[in-house]
């Protein structure tokens, strides 16, 4: 089952990327309209209309199995006054209207004071950047989610905004305990299946092997950051279905430890494999909660690998080995073009 997810998510937090004719990022509320769709809504032909391709895992009522379909869209579909007007409106996000004693513009103290999922910065009475909860969510997001507590919203921005509220006991909040809330996966609420023990059991080789059947398609794709190549090419040489390689597994754990990477895997870094997989995979949840084996809400390496059934000489710390290999080997300005050390990724 798991060779056919290998591209599952893309549909969501777009971890294997957009493959397009060239590359554009979406912001989280961009239109999809179908390819033949030739006009804006107001008439006014596309200009040079990006066709991009994505990959969308579907379960086969039939075979149970997960497959998967691309789909092509176009993505600069909106009016070009509106992406002025949005270009503009981020402009203006990062300049203050006032002026410095010099007559210059200043930096608008906002444009570098991040806030967490649910809230946005606002200036205070003194000028001063700080975090209040979202004022405004999207009412067309193509994607609803579903809380901790089993309850459905329209969006990720939803979701975090009523925890917002709740925490700070604003008005607007449905429920007190909604401050504990958190995203569990994308898609409406709904029963999911039960993990059999059986099932549980088989987990650990069956997400082995999804994982190296990624590390493979990102590779091909030249998606694969460089310095972990050389890994990707072992485990290729390797590969025996059922047989987890380790490479794969250790470099999944490189790249979700990333806000920040400090060698654990909180909540937070899993969502974007928990998230996607548990309407599908319905193993996922708990396995996962499984491997924090000392229950502190985050996973070291050795929990990682231990969790995924590799031996202990087989874990080591490969994202301090490929950090070192990343800065002494820059990557070719051309993306098609092959390393000059490529030679070192062969065993």
């Amino acid at each position: 089952m798991w060779r056919f997810v290998l591209h599952l998510l893309v549909v969501s937090f777009c971890l294997l990327g957009t493959t397009a004719s060239q590359k554009s990022k979406k912001g989280p509320h961009h239109r999809q309209v179908p390819v033949d769709a030739g006009t804006m809504s107001n008439g006014i032909p596309d200009a040079d209309p990006i066709i991009a391709e994505r990959v969308v895992a579907k379960k086969n009522p039939n075979t149970g199995e997960i497959e998967l379909n691309e789909e092509k869209m176009l993505l600069n579909v909106d009016d070009p006054g509106e992406n002025t007007g949005a270009t503009a409106a981020q402009e203006d996000d990062e300049v203050d209207d006032s002026m410095k004693s010099d007559g210059s513009s200043r930096t608008n103290p906002c444009a570098n004071f991040p806030c967490e999922e649910g809230l946005e910065c606002e200036l205070n009475e003194d000028e001063q950047p700080m975090c209040v909860c979202s004022k405004m969510c999207p009412n067309n997001s193509p994607i609803k989610v579903c809380s901790s507590f089993n309850q459905t919203f329209d969006s990720e921005c939803h979701l975090y905004k009523q925890r917002c509220l709740c925490q700070r006991g604003l008005p607007g909040c449905d429920d007190p305990k909604n401050k504990d809330m958190q995203l569990e996966y994308l898609n409406e609420c709904r029963e999911l299946a039960l993990c059999t023990p059986d099932d549980m059991a088989d987990f650990p080789r069956r997400m082995g092997d999804w994982l190296f059947q990624i590390m493979k398609e990102l590779a091909k794709r030249n998606e694969l950051a460089p310095q972990y190549r050389k890994y990707e090419k072992r485990s290729e040489k390797k590969y025996q279905p059922g047989q987890p390689l380790p490479h794969p597994i250790l470099w999944k754990f490189c790249d979700l430890d990333k806000l920040p990477s400090d060698r654990y895997i909180s909540r937070k870094e899993l969502m974007p494999i928990r998230a996607p997989l548990i309407p599908m995979e319905h193993c996922i949840a708990p396995f996962l909660d499984d491997c924090d084996t000392d229950n502190d809400h985050k996973l070291t390496l050795a929990e990682w690998g231990r969790c995924l059934k590799l031996a202990e000489s087989e874990v080591e710390d490969i994202c301090s080995q490929a950090m070192q290999l990343s800065q002494k080997k820059p990557r070719s300005a051309d993306p098609n073009a092959p390393s000059s050390n490529d030679d070192e990724f062969d065993e």
